[in-house]
């Protein structure tokens, strides 16, 4: 059989190559060159990996991820013509297109684990180009992650406050420190009153529009319990008053699912995240503040510390499977209160005059 392959600038570097791969064949076999795209090979590994393995929110990060910044790049390759030097390529205009680091690392992750797939167990490629080029340094990696301060709060509060369960949504991530998914998918079950508990055991899952899921947590160390303090006993019961009310108004158009959730749509129907996130961008635009939902867990976290909570006391009360998680978003933090401490225990001690 006739193979042909690219050799060299000169016969002996093409003799070379020659050599090199007639040895490849006789201790291999001789391998049909694959055609298969990068695209296609993403949609084997994802049907065959990602959609057994990964959550659906993970799946749609996914999903989108490579539909809108990898296919546009190198979805077209022939996997066996995605070299070093492509990736390398791929990457530096990440860099230069000004990613942010967070989506870069995606994306990269992405690659890898397509191509390390084509090598096993699909076996297409003998090695993955992706596993041996490191990832420009891009600007953002360690950026301080701001608060929302109370001036701030109350004015979203204000601008929000016709949004449903906008406000009640804001005030209880500010006092909970929870992911918006394990807020949305509480059911009044998991609500102690007695002992002021909260039992998070989900987080919630938009599948279509009149359908969601209930799933497992982020990681094991998100499963937990967390006491709630009177501001959040107050803003459950609004909740609880709130549903009580519209069941009566909506009458038998009112949703009842069989969860019982605590945030919901006057009708009953289940809230998303998206929701939250649409708001969360048109009160940006009106207000000038720029903040996501998620910072109010980053505010919590952060106020916790300054008030003297130990870094294992927020990693158990955020859920983080490793402590070094909390620790390197917190670091800032926890160097203030260093620094704090210093000042009270000079201020304490004295032994300047001495």
């Amino acid at each position: 059989k006739r193979v042909e392959r690219a050799g060299g600038k000169t016969k002996k570097e093409a003799l070379q190559k020659m050599a090199l791969f007639e040895a490849e064949v006789l201790k291999k076999g001789y391998k049909e060159e694959t055609k298969i795209t990068f695209k296609e090979l993403f949609d084997i590994w994802f049907k065959e990996y990602v959609e057994l393995n990964c959550s659906i929110n993970t799946q749609n990060t996914y999903k989108n991820n490579a539909r809108l910044h990898i296919f546009p790049k190198i979805g077209n390759y022939k996997i066996v013509d995605i070299k070093a030097r492509v990736i390398n390529s791929f990457f530096n205009n990440l860099k230069n297109e000004g990613y942010k680091n967070s989506q870069a690392r995606i994306l990269r992750n992405i690659i890898n684990s397509c191509l390390n797939y084509a090598v096993f167990p699909l076996e297409l490629l003998d090695s993955n180009p992706c596993s041996n080029v490191k990832m420009p340094k891009i600007d953002g990696k360690n950026e301080e992650k701001k608060i929302i301060s109370k001036e701030n709060l109350y004015t979203l509060l204000d601008a929000g406050k016709d949004i449903c369960n906008f406000k009640e949504m804001c005030l209880f991530l500010y006092n909970t420190g929870m992911r918006v998914g394990e807020a949305l998918a509480l059911q009044w079950e998991d609500i102690d009153f007695e002992e002021k508990l909260i039992h998070i055991r989900h987080t919630l899952i938009h599948k279509d529009v009149n359908e969601f899921q209930l799933t497992s947590t982020k990681t094991s160390s998100s499963l937990r319990d967390i006491y709630f303090n009177k501001d959040v006993e107050k803003i459950l019961k609004s909740l609880k008053k709130s549903q009580n009310e519209n069941k009566l108004k909506y009458g038998c158009y009112y949703i009842n699912y069989k969860e019982n959730l605590v945030f919901t749509m006057p009708s009953g129907k289940f809230m998303t995240q998206q929701h939250f996130t649409n708001a969360s961008a048109r009160l940006k635009k009106t207000t000038g503040i720029n903040f996501s939902m998620h910072l109010f867990r980053h505010t919590h976290a952060t106020m916790m510390l300054e008030a003297g909570a130990t870094m294992k006391d927020v990693q158990t009360r955020l859920g983080h499977a490793n402590i070094n998680t909390t620790m390197n978003i917190y670091i800032k933090s926890t160097e203030d209160a260093k620094k704090e401490a210093l000042k009270k225990f000079t201020s304490f001690a004295k032994t300047s005059d001495i």
